[in-house]
């Protein structure tokens, strides 16, 4: 396997990644890495580790695992737990394919 071989799969690993949150989170997701308004998606520190750990095996289980890129998307996750109530997320697990 030559080494552009990687890169493309690296490449479209992102970019699934980046498709799955911004359907999953369109409401809160950063598509071209800004942030339109600071206090719709501030910087949340998580309380909820059993939401979080849920919406994490349910993405990896329906979806792909996370890679080290992909943990920079955890802050989406992080953020609907500490929002949202338990119908909502299971609802948003639930709808993860």
């Amino acid at each position: 396997m030559f080494a552009h071989d990687d890169l493309a799969h690296e490449i479209r690993h992102r970019m699934a990644l980046d498709t799955a949150f911004f359907s999953l989170f369109p409401d809160i997701y950063e598509v071209d890495g800004t942030v339109t308004n600071p206090d719709k998606a501030p910087f949340r520190i998580p309380k909820d580790f059993d939401c979080l750990r849920f919406l994490i095996e349910s993405f990896e289980n329906k979806c792909m695992p996370f890679s080290e890129y992909g943990l920079g998307h955890v802050k989406y996750l992080v953020e609907y737990c500490e929002t949202h109530p338990t119908p909502e997320i299971v609802e948003k697990a639930m709808d993860m394919s």
